[in-house]
């Protein structure tokens, strides 16, 4: 497979190590490679809080986007706030579950994990962000209509003690 000649990880702030460059480099690498997306990474160090790090994402995501010809994610941090974001692209988020995932793994890059964010990036662009699975989905259901299956149930038992009366006359 093609690698790319070129490093994904724009950093600007200089807090990433020559072996973590590596290995963001090695994956980005590998899905620019098998034609699947882009992944970039950006590390900044805000002053004053300007920029922010959504205005930086927003201009990069607007400049290389039109260039990517694939979809692409940004991977985002701020070395100085210590908040980060991901962006996905719209095709790929669209449930309140997948948003929440998309929180979930900023928060865990917030706090410094580069790698799972990448790894859910890298999932995210190939195969879409996993659906919730199907026992949260159970158990969230039966927990908001809990009310409403216990009294269908103790109904369903009366009607079920008169048919049995009625049936042993």
């Amino acid at each position: 497979p093609e690698l790319s000649p070129r490093s994904w990880v724009v950093d600007v702030s200089g807090s990433v190590n020559a072996s973590t460059r590596a290995q963001l480099d090695v994956a980005a690498s590998d899905i620019y490679a098998s034609n699947s997306g882009r992944i970039f990474f950006l590390l900044m160090k805000s002053t004053a809080g300007r920029p922010t790090i959504d205005e930086v994402v927003a201009k990069f995501v607007t400049q290389a986007e039109p260039l990517s010809g694939l979809a692409m994610a940004v991977i985002a941090r701020d070395e100085t706030t210590g908040e980060a974001r991901i962006w996905l692209p719209l095709s790929r988020v669209h449930t309140e579950w997948e948003r929440s995932q998309v929180r979930k793994a900023e928060t865990t890059l917030a706090r410094g994990d580069f790698m799972a964010a990448r790894d859910f990036a890298q999932v995210a662009l190939t195969r879409g962000i996993p659906p919730r699975p199907m026992s949260d989905v159970l158990s969230r259901g039966v927990d908001e209509h809990s009310t409403a299956l216990s009294l269908s149930g103790v109904g369903a038992l009366g009607f079920g003690g008169l048919m049995f009366r009625r049936w042993r006359r």
